[in-house]
């Protein structure tokens, strides 16, 4: 009984032994471990340290590099010095910009860039981009999306628009006009190139759609009781004063229907998308047709309720979308003095 308790306290001991020796071995590689990282650490510091300091030098503006000394003389500050900002990250962006031309846009705020930097990257698209009918969509058309800030006053809404223009550089066929007319009114309109005319002898030809190869319709006032039957089958081709189509001076109207591009908005889509060119254009022809448009656009919504557009998208036909910074192209902002309507004595007053 004596022996086996001996045998048993000797095996006890010898697995304490064991025990304490391995830890002590842990402690021990945990101590090298701690040692190499710091070592690594104050030799990477180092390291950094001299770089920085040797790069100083050599990028200082004093330094020579035919002497490879510095001069005591004081160097002259840049300007890209003066004009450095330390800026904070973004919140919930990585970074302002990203280092790489592939990246997801979740990481970062919108990259807006200038119109001719967008038009430069849709046409190095349109180099590249694979279409089957090459030939079908050689010179494709250029749209811009535009975004709009509907809101007036609390819950009042700007109502639904449409606009017909005539940009600075024409890039499409000219459209087809039919022209309700009669008497010396209808050799105004054949005078104004209207291509087909007519008077009352002209409704069942298009009710039978006999004639059904026009755009859009203008009309003489005297006109317009006539016109009733075609109401349903034209609707929104049917002459209406709103929209600019029914008028004394049929020349105005049918030139402008003639060669003008039309847009629409509506309430639901707070957005107008337009076409403003081809391809073929040159970059300041399609900028001057998008000035247009959006100078035109920007007049549906009185100034003092704030700015109209709120993003702004150019594409062309399967090429991806650049948003654009479009603060140079909005209306100069009106002063509030002057959306009142006070005279100049009156301003005096309140100031």
């Amino acid at each position: 009984m004596a022996a086996s308790m001996s045998m048993m306290s000797v095996r006890v001991a010898a697995a304490i032994s064991r025990s304490s020796s391995h830890a002590r071995g842990l402690r021990h590689v945990r101590h090298r471990l701690q040692q190499d990282v710091i070592c690594s650490f104050h030799c990477q510091a180092s390291i950094s340290d001299s770089q920085q300091g040797s790069r100083s030098v050599f990028t200082s503006p004093g330094f020579s590099s035919i002497t490879g000394q510095v001069s005591d003389e004081p160097a002259e500050e840049t300007v890209a010095e003066e004009a450095m900002v330390v800026q904070e990250r973004p919140k919930d962006y990585l970074a302002w910009k990203p280092v790489d031309d592939v990246y997801l846009h979740m990481h970062y705020p919108p990259q807006l860039k200038s119109f001719h930097e967008a038009m430069e990257i849709l046409r190095k698209q349109d180099t590249w981009m694979f279409c089957r009918r090459r030939n079908k969509y050689a010179d494709r058309t250029v749209t811009i999306s535009v975004n709009l800030d509907m809101a007036l006053k609390k819950k009042k809404l700007v109502d639904p628009f449409q606009s017909m223009l005539i940009l600075p550089h024409a890039f499409k066929p000219d459209n087809t006009v039919l022209c309700f007319a009669r008497g010396s009114d209808a050799q105004v309109a054949i005078d104004a190139r209207a291509d087909i005319v007519g008077g009352e002898e002209l409704v069942p030809k298009v009710l039978s759609k006999e004639v059904k190869d026009f755009d859009y319709c203008v009309s003489s006032p005297d006109m317009m009781a006539e016109l009733a039957p075609l109401r349903q089958l034209l609707r929104k081709r049917f002459p209406n004063s709103k929209r600019g189509s029914v008028g004394l001076d049929l020349p105005s109207m049918i030139h402008r229907y003639k060669k003008g591009q039309e847009y629409k908005c509506q309430i639901k889509g707070k957005h107008v998308n337009v076409a403003i060119g081809k391809l073929s254009l040159t970059n300041d022809q399609l900028e001057e047709n998008m000035q247009c448009i959006i100078t035109d656009i920007c007049k549906h919504k009185p100034p003092e309720f704030g700015p109209f557009v709120t993003k702004l998208t150019i594409n062309a036909f399967l090429l991806d979308g650049v948003r654009i910074n479009f603060e140079k192209y909005l209306p100069a902002p009106v002063d509030e003095l002057e959306s009142v309507g006070l005279s100049s004595e009156q301003e005096k007053v309140i100031l």
